[in-house]
C-alpha cells in the first residue's frame, strides 16, 4: 500500500504539510521550523493519560487483568447429607472488543537523536525496518522495543522498501539500489538508469517496483518501473518538481503523486490520467486503499474515493463524527490508512490548535468517525509537522508511521505487542 538531494526535498515536503495546516478559520503560525522527519499518522490519547517519552523505551507490561479469587463453598454437615453442591467455577474473560479503538501512540528514535531518519518499511506490526543518514539501517523482530544494526556498506539511504520478512530493496543519494533476500544481512547492488540520486523505491512484490530520482546530468529524472526484479527498467513519468511517490494498487497500477504538491495522477493500464485535482491551494499528501478497487487520495482539502481501482474518483464532501460534520475541503488529512474492509484510522488537526493532531477512528469503513479515547499524536505537546507511510497491520490497534515534529523525525507506533 531524506538525503544531500532528497533529505532536503523530504523536509521541505513536510513543512509544505505545515503551511496550510489548518482550518481555512485557523491559519498556522508563520515562521516554524521545517521539520527534520516526516503517516500516517495518527493520534491516540486515552482518557486515563499515560505518557511515554519520545525515545526508544521498552513497553511498560501490560497489566494481567485480576479475576476475584475464587473461593470453595464450605459443606455442611447434615442429616440426611444432601447432595453436593457443585464447585464453583472461574467466569471466562470476556472477549476484546475487535471493533473499540483503544491503542496510542509511542514515538522512538532508533536511529539515533543526532542521526536522520529518512524511511521505514514494515511487513508486520512486529517486523520492520528504519534506515537513514550515514547508511544506517535498524531492524526490528519485536514491535519497536530493541532495534538491531545492519549494514550495506554504503552513504546516506534515502528509501526502503520491503516486500516480505526476507526480499527488500533501499535506495541511495548516490543513485544506487541494493536489494536483501536474507532479511538485511546481506545487500547486493543492483543497476539502474538513475546514477545520480535515488529519492524513492517502492517494490509491490519481489518483481514489480518503481524508482524515482535524477540521472548523471541530473536532467535525466523521472520515474522508472520494473516487472522483472530490477533487470530492465522502463521510463514511464519525468514527474512534476520535487520527490515523487508511486503507491501501487496492483502489480501494474499504481497512483503517482508529490507529498505537499497539487499534483497527483493513476497509472493504469500503462496511462497516466490527467490530474486527480486541478485546485492549486489542493496539496496531495498520501494513498489509503482497502482492497484493489476501493481507495482513497488525502491531503489538504483533498478527500477523493474510488471504487474501481482508480479508474473513476468522487469528492468525499464530509468527515462525519459523533459531534459534527467535518468538511474535508477545509482541513488536512495528515494520515489516513485501513487494516481491512471496516476499520481504519485518520488524523486531522486540533480545531484548537491545529500544530497539535488527534487521531479519528472508523469500524464502518470511514461512514462515520469516532475521535479517539487519546487522541493526541504526540503527548509531550510537541507540534507534529507531517505524517507519511501510516500503515495499519491486523486491526486499527496495531500500526506504524514516521512522523515529522518540532524534535525531530520519529518513527511512531501505534498501538502495544
Amino acid at each position: 500500500m531524506k538525503k544531500s538531494i532528497s533529505l532536503t526535498l523530504l523536509s521541505l515536503s513536510l513543512l509544505a504539510c505545515a503551511t496550510p495546516m489548518q482550518t481555512q478559520q485557523n491559519t498556522p503560525p508563520t515562521g516554524s521550523s521545517s521539520v527534520t522527519t516526516p503517516p500516517d499518522t495518527d493520534t491516540n490519547s486515552s482518557p486515563t493519560k499515560s505518557s511515554e517519552p519520545n525515545s526508544i523505551t521498552n513497553e511498560s507490561p501490560v497489566p494481567e487483568s485480576s479475576s476475584s479469587p475464587i473461593t470453595s463453598t464450605p459443606e455442611t454437615s447434615a442429616s440426611p447429607s444432601p447432595s453436593p453442591s457443585p464447585s464453583p467455577t472461574k467466569t471466562p474473560e470476556p472477549e476484546e472488543d475487535k471493533n473499540r479503538f483503544t491503542a496510542r501512540w509511542v514515538a522512538m528514535a532508533p536511529i539515533g537523536a543526532t542521526k536522520f531518519t529518512t524511511d521505514i518499511s514494515f511487513v508486520d506490526f512486529y517486523t520492520g525496518w528504519a534506515v537513514g543518514s550515514e547508511g544506517i539501517i535498524k531492524k526490528t523482530t519485536d514491535a519497536g522495543k530493541t532495534w538491531t544494526d545492519q549494514s550495506y556498506g554504503g552513504t546516506d539511504i534515502n528509501s526502503v522498501s520491503f516486500v516480505n520478512k526476507n526480499i527488500g530493496f533501499i535506495a541511495n543519494k548516490k543513485g544506487m539500489l541494493y536489494q536483501t533476500t536474507n532479511g538485511g544481512d546481506k545487500w547486493q547492488p543492483i543497476e539502474t538508469p538513475l546514477t545520480y540520486s535515488i529519492d524513492y523505491v517502492n517494490f509491490f512484490d519481489e518483481n514489480h517496483g518503481v524508482i524515482y530520482g535524477f540521472g548523471s546530468n541530473r536532467n535525466e529524472f523521472g520515474l522508472h518501473i520494473t516487472q522483472d526484479g530490477g533487470k530492465t527498467w522502463k521510463h514511464i513519468h519525468p514527474t512534476a518538481p520535487g520527490t515523487s511517490y508511486f503507491k501501487f494498487i496492483t502489480p501494474e497500477n499504481g497512483i503517482l503523486y508529490t507529498i505537499g504538491g497539487s499534483y497527483a495522477k493513476t497509472f493504469i493500464h500503462d496511462t497516466f490520467s490527467p490530474d486527480l485535482f486541478t485546485n492549486p491551494d489542493h496539496r496531495a499528501q498520501g494513498i489509503a486503499f482497502k482492497n484493489a478497487q476501493e481507495g482513497y487520495i488525502f491531503g489538504f482539502g483533498v478527500l477523493m474515493k474510488t471504487m474501481d481501482g482508480g479508474e473513476t474518483w468522487d469528492n468525499v464532501p464530509y468527515i462525519t463524527t459523533q459531534t459534527e460534520a467535518i468538511e474535508a475541503s477545509k482541513i488536512w488529512i495528515y494520515g489516513l490508512s485501513f487494516a481491512n474492509e471496516s476499520q481504519g484510522v485518520m488524523v486531522i488537526p486540533d480545531p484548537k490548535n491545529s500544530y497539535r493532531k488527534v487521531t479519528l477512528s472508523t469500524s464502518d469503513g470511514g461512514e462515520t468517525w469516532t475521535e479517539a479515547p487519546e487522541k493526541y499524536l504526540t503527548q509531550n505537546q510537541d507540534y507534529v509537522y507531517g505524517i507519511v507511510h501510516m500503515k495499519l497491520f491486523d486491526d486499527f490497534n496495531h500500526g506504524w508511521a514516521l512522523l515529522g515534529d518540532q524534535s525531530g523525525i520519529k518513527v511512531a507506533r501505534l498501538g502495544s505487542p
